[in-house]
């Protein structure tokens, strides 16, 4: 999972995020301090320049004018000379690699096929080969201090925003509208939006939906079903509201 690949290395690919088919690896070997990325070979340069350190093998196929006498793009230039077919082929390429003790190799098998599993175990039948996703799972639900940090200020940032469209609304703005609004306010403090639902009226009892033309009216109920992400840890809130006054039978679901 994308999340994953940022939790261990602090490497984001777009492309990973956005094509479920993406594969990208982040290896460690216990006891080592190297850490090695399998990327495609398009992002090498941005691996490089973000992460010089790291031992970087790319695949697949990509064209890059160079400029010459460039220091740094003789480094890059040496990556691509070295890049491999594909994403299972690179990764082999560094497993090979490891210590001869090293036995059990854990793997987050939310993006890999039932073949390339096989395949990994059949060109090491020396090495057992863990499904991991859970372990990973295991070990993000624990946060530090700082993770709660920045996840409390994740959900101030989607309520502050919130409260910030809220004197805007009046009678005859849509759900969509009030969407746009609060996306906005969510990149005026340095998030990102994560999702947005607004619904009114009937539409604030769907569950999972998407918001619509649908316009306040008076004694409108609106619901928000928002959040928004703050370097890389998400919001999720729920929030409801009556534009004007409200009547008796709002006030009594409200007090039940």
């Amino acid at each position: 999972l994308p999340e994953n690949i940022y939790y261990l290395s602090e490497y984001e690919s777009i492309g990973h995020r956005i094509l479920n088919k993406t594969q990208i690896f982040v290896m460690f070997e216990l006891g080592k301090d190297q850490t090695t990325l399998v990327i495609p070979l398009a992002e090498v340069p941005t691996a490089f320049e973000r992460f010089p350190e790291f031992n970087i093998t790319s695949f697949g196929n990509f064209h890059f004018a160079y400029s010459e006498g460039n220091l740094e793009f003789s480094d890059v230039k040496r990556i691509i000379k070295a890049s491999e077919t594909d994403s299972i082929q690179a990764l082999c390429k560094n497993l090979e690699r490891l210590d001869k003790t090293s036995r059990r190799i854990g793997l987050d098998e939310s993006r890999l096929t039932p073949a390339m599993w096989k395949y990994l175990e059949n060109t090491f039948p020396d090495k057992e080969f863990i499904a991991a996703m859970d372990i990973f799972e295991g070990i993000r639900i624990i946060k530090h201090e700082s993770e709660v940090a920045l996840l409390e200020r994740a959900a101030e940032i989607a309520e502050e925003s919130l409260f910030n469209i809220l004197p805007k609304i009046e009678i005859g703005t849509s759900e969509n509208e009030i969407g746009r609004w609060y996306m906005k306010e969510v990149i005026e403090r340095g998030a990102e939006p994560y999702f947005n639902v607004v619904t009114i009226d009937e539409r604030s009892a769907f569950v999972d939906t998407v918001s619509t033309k649908k316009s306040v009216k008076d004694g409108s109920i609106i619901r928000f079903d928002i959040g928004c992400i703050y370097q890389k840890y998400c919001s999720d809130i729920a929030r409801t509201v009556v534009f004007g006054k409200y009547s008796d039978k709002v006030k009594q679901y409200y007090q039940a």
